[in-house]
């Protein structure tokens, strides 16, 4: 929606938060980009599963997102792989906390890339293969 980008932009620089805040728009090497973060901001209010989410977390990184979003809410850990939050003000209270805090971004980080292998290929293919033999003994 250019219209909402425009309006994203303005409200960028007259913050003045040019410096910080940039939209990439569209990209076709996601896993570029996530190398080059240090967090996940997923600040959804209604999300499915979360293949974004995931992908961050399979990247090393910690991720901050709303506690009431279903899906957001079954991948993070509070606390544990990234932080669960009630509201905006939590929410930026997090991601200042992560960005300024480098030991806290690696322990985070690299529980949220273990966590996230259980979504991995290998093993949504093991449990698919083990639901469907399920389903053909019953």
């Amino acid at each position: 929606d250019k219209k909402y980008t425009a309006f994203c932009n303005s409200l960028i620089t007259r913050k003045g938060l040019s410096h910080q805040v940039v939209f990439k728009g569209i990209t076709t090497k996601p896993a570029q980009v996530l190398l080059n973060a240090s967090v996940c901001a997923f600040p959804s209010a209604f999300e499915g599963f979360g293949l974004a989410l995931t992908e961050a977390m399979a990247a090393g990184l910690p991720v901050i997102g709303f506690n009431y979003c279903s899906g957001v809410n079954e991948l993070i850990k509070n606390g544990h792989d990234g932080f669960l939050v009630k509201d905006v003000n939590e929410f930026s209270e997090k991601l200042d906390l992560l960005l300024n805090d480098e030991t806290l971004r690696r322990i985070l980080g690299k529980q949220a890339q273990e966590i996230s292998q259980t979504y991995s290929m290998d093993n949504i293919i093991t449990q698919w293969e083990n639901l469907i033999k399920l389903v053909i003994k019953e």
